[in-house]
């Protein structure tokens, strides 16, 4: 989904939604580089409803998905009680009503996972600006 007012970024051979998911992502090289996070990955996705049918209608419902910016394991040698936990990024400039609902189901199905946003929408509680 294009973001507001966002120009396409690249690093190497990514292509980034934006110049500051791919700042994010270059940060988070630097960390795995370093061993404090691993096994980064770009665009994960996870399913938050199946597709079903529809018994009155007879017709299939599209399945619902979420699609993250970046999923990583978390070492933390300083915290034993977080030590290498699994952690989904999500970089947002905007933030609209749908994109809040699916992260809100995300959260709720993958409660074990740390769901952590960053950039300008991660300053406000609703991630609207005021």
């Amino acid at each position: 989904m294009p973001r507001i007012n966002a120009k396409k970024a690249r690093c190497g051979d990514l292509i980034f939604d934006s110049t500051g998911e791919r700042d994010r992502y270059i940060e988070l090289k630097e960390l795995e580089r370093r061993g404090d996070i691993r096994y980064l990955q770009c665009q994960p996705r996870f399913v938050l409803q199946e597709r079903f049918k529809n018994l009155f209608t007879g017709k299939w419902v599209a399945t619902i998905t979420y699609t993250a910016d970046f999923q990583y394991t978390k070492t933390s040698p300083r915290d034993r009680r977080f030590t290498d936990h699994a952690v989904v990024e999500d970089w947002k400039g905007y933030l609209k009503r749908e994109q809040r609902l699916r992260i809100k189901m995300f959260m709720f199905q993958h409660q074990n996972i740390e769901f952590v946003m960053t950039g300008p929408a991660s300053k406000t509680k609703t991630g609207r600006k005021r």
